[in-house]
């Protein structure tokens, strides 16, 4: 049975819906965790595939595969990847806080800061989401990010709008990749799961009212809030999200190797 790493945020419900609602069989056994663990479990072989940071496939595409079709990227807001900072905050002396739950998305921040903010600031990593307000800037991701509360001295910046404003591109910030390794056997069953992925999402797309209120009910955010959410994301790796991922892999190379 194929091993697959399932990022454990609320970005990936509207492609697991249709299997929390039995309207879709699962022959695979699905590993839910956090990005970095995801990367770290892929990359010494106990997932077989699965969804992986960007820049964990672009550091060691020398050992994955791309699974054509599906990402999780956006053209402009995401809400859930966000760099807040002090108002007095000082690019030159003040470290920025960066999630140890993230890969793609501290990678973008330091993109962000050297390539188009021309700063070169110092990176602290902290590992619980508590932790953020002990740095004047500091970056959240996922589900996290949505729920956090701003505070008034702080502003706050969406990580894909900046690169959109940028570049003019969609931000590709997961993609599901496979160990060139595999049996053949177990790559046949890739192809399994590339046609699962097209059957949950067509489920997701005409049962969209599911879709939200399981969002609703693993997250404890609003109805709003949720459908909002998803409305700024992109599922579908196509030409755009391509683009995106190919200028990020050229402003990142320094970064993920």
């Amino acid at each position: 049975m194929l091993k697959v790493g399932w990022v454990d945020y609320l970005n990936t419900v509207p492609l697991t819906a249709a299997l929390e609602y039995n309207a879709v069989a699962n022959p695979f056994q699905l590993v839910k965790n956090v990005p970095s663990q995801l990367n770290a479990a892929l990359h010494q072989g106990t997932l077989d595939a699965g969804f992986v940071s960007s820049a964990e496939y672009l550091a060691h595409r020398e050992h994955y595969e791309l699974l054509p079709g599906f990402c999780i990227g956006a053209c402009g807001k995401v809400l859930s990847v966000k760099f807040y900072h002090h108002k007095q905050f000082d690019f030159k002396n003040d470290p920025i806080g960066l999630t140890a739950q993230s890969f793609s998305s501290s990678t973008l921040l330091k993109v962000l800061c050297e390539k188009f903010w021309h700063v070169k600031p110092r990176f602290k990593r902290f590992e619980q989401s508590n932790q953020c307000t002990n740095f004047k800037g500091f970056l959240l991701i996922g589900d996290d990010c949505l729920k956090h509360r701003l505070l008034s001295d702080y502003v706050e910046i969406d990580l894909a709008e900046a690169w959109h404003q940028q570049t003019g591109l969609p931000f590709t910030f997961a993609v599901i990749a496979y160990r060139k390794a595999l049996s053949e056997q177990q790559k046949t069953e890739v192809v399994q799961l590339q046609a699962l992925l097209n059957q949950a999402y067509a489920w997701a797309k005409q049962n969209w009212d599911q879709v939200i209120q399981l969002g609703v009910k693993q997250s404890g955010l609003t109805q709003q809030k949720v459908s909002e959410y998803f409305d700024c994301l992109r599922y579908r790796l196509d030409s755009g999200q391509m683009a995106g991922l190919t200028k990020f892999a050229e402003l990142s190379e320094e970064y993920v190797r």
